[in-house]
């Protein structure tokens, strides 16, 4: 079992109950089990998506952040892969084409060579310009694609700074390499599948490609410690200094004039809108109706918003309802024989052995129930509305609003 495997399989992980996951995670994280060390060395878990014909729940993101690799398998006939799909009808019905293998047609792994492995990975170099590349990449998630703070991605410090060098590693070591290399940073998108929105993670390739481009077109300096502002006025001496000092009174000059004419916009800005809110009040004593460009916008990084929104609007719920689909959360008085196959196993042997009116226990199940309140607050003040830039703002705003009250309604 668990306690004695080297490699396990948490099958349809999704399904399981809260107090037999924190068990699980607890074994998972610490490698031990009422004080003694678990020869496990790998743990595999599969799961079945979060929809509606599959009667389970989302994994919670702590849980999913476990697991290093993150792979989407879909069907061999439905993605019409039929290659892939021959290897396992051979594999299944021709023990001779499976190999000296067996019938299953895979070779053994012995701890011993697992040992090896493990002290060959110790030996594998991660420079530190692969290191500097892998931060910038990191960089351009948070930055460029809005995955930093407050965002529901899980850009993890133990995944990306921990495991994702080790995994990129792993890789160079089963190449027969003792350095990892550019090629490596591919290894990445085995570990953001479920950890990014789906959008960013389709375009995970394009993104280290950018950054590596970006990186060989403006290589970083040479490592000039000790080499830095203090040191270079005091090799080249006062002039220098007196240089800056000349600079300082036109970059005020220029610091001052940019003021000026950001107040210049902002009064303007105020006084269009003033007659803006004055010809609507008297085009509505007049009863004429104003007319106001309403136009949907187009809204880049729109479709990231939202796609992280849906994953929130999902998650949210109201109250936990009975539903024979749901996972087992308490125990409840069985109602009817039917329900044998929910009931305590225990329970259930000991009323046979001694039937009474009084029915044993049986498991409860229950399902988050979709539903609950969203409040949207928009900011409506005159920074929103630019006449001259055809309230663009504003729009904008609108059309925000709209794709987000039209999200919740279809979740």
């Amino acid at each position: 079992g668990l306690l004695e495997a080297n490699v396990c399989v948490l099958d349809d992980i999704s399904r399981a109950p809260g107090e037999a996951l924190n068990v699980l995670l607890r074994m998972l994280n610490e490698r031990k089990y009422a004080g003694t060390v678990l020869p496990l060395r790998c743990a595999i878990a599969t799961g079945n998506p979060a929809r509606e014909e599959f009667f389970n729940e989302p994994l919670d993101p702590a849980v999913l952040d476990r697991f290093t690799l993150q792979v989407s398998a879909g069907g061999l006939i439905k993605g019409a892969n039929w290659e892939a799909a021959a290897k396992v009808v051979r594999q299944y019905c021709n023990s001779a084409a499976a190999g000296p293998a067996g019938k299953n047609g895979v070779a053994g792994f012995s701890a011993t060579q697992w040992d090896r492995y493990d002290k060959g990975l110790e030996v594998v170099e991660f420079p530190e310009e692969l290191m500097q590349v892998l931060l910038k990449i990191m960089t351009a998630l948070v930055s460029e694609h809005g995955l930093g703070t407050g965002h529901p991605s899980l850009l993890t410090d133990r995944t990306f700074l921990v495991k994702a060098p080790r995994v990129m590693r792993a890789r160079a070591l089963l190449e027969g390499r003792t350095c990892c290399i550019e090629e490596d940073l591919y290894v990445l998108r085995l570990l953001t599948r479920f950890r990014i929105p789906e959008s960013v993670h389709d375009r995970i390739t394009e993104i280290i490609d950018k950054v590596l481009e970006e990186h060989r077109e403006n290589p970083p300096p040479p490592d000039q410690v000790g080499q830095g502002g203090g040191g270079e006025g005091d090799s080249k001496g006062d002039p220098p200094q007196s240089g800056r000092q000349q600079h300082q009174p036109s970059q005020e000059n220029a610091s001052d004039q940019e003021k000026t004419k950001t107040q210049e916009s902002t009064l303007a800005s105020q006084l269009v809108s003033a007659l803006k809110y004055m010809k609507f009040f008297l085009d509505s004593l007049r009863g004429v109706t104003p007319q106001i460009n309403n136009d949907p916008v187009n809204i880049e990084g729109a479709e990231m918003l939202l796609k992280s929104l849906s994953g929130s609007l999902q998650r949210s719920n109201a109250d936990l309802g009975c539903n024979a689909g749901g996972v087992p959360r308490q125990w409840r008085p069985m109602r009817c024989l039917s329900e044998a196959e929910d009931a305590d196993v225990v329970a259930l042997s000991l009323w046979c052995s001694t039937p009474s009116p009084l029915l044993p226990r049986a498991a409860q199940r229950q399902r988050t129930e979709r539903g609950g309140a969203m409040a949207i607050i928009r900011d409506i003040s005159d920074s929103m509305s630019r006449p001259r830039q055809e309230y663009l703002l504003a729009r904008c705003a609108s059309t925000t609003v709209r794709a987000i009250v039209e999200l919740a309604r279809s979740s």
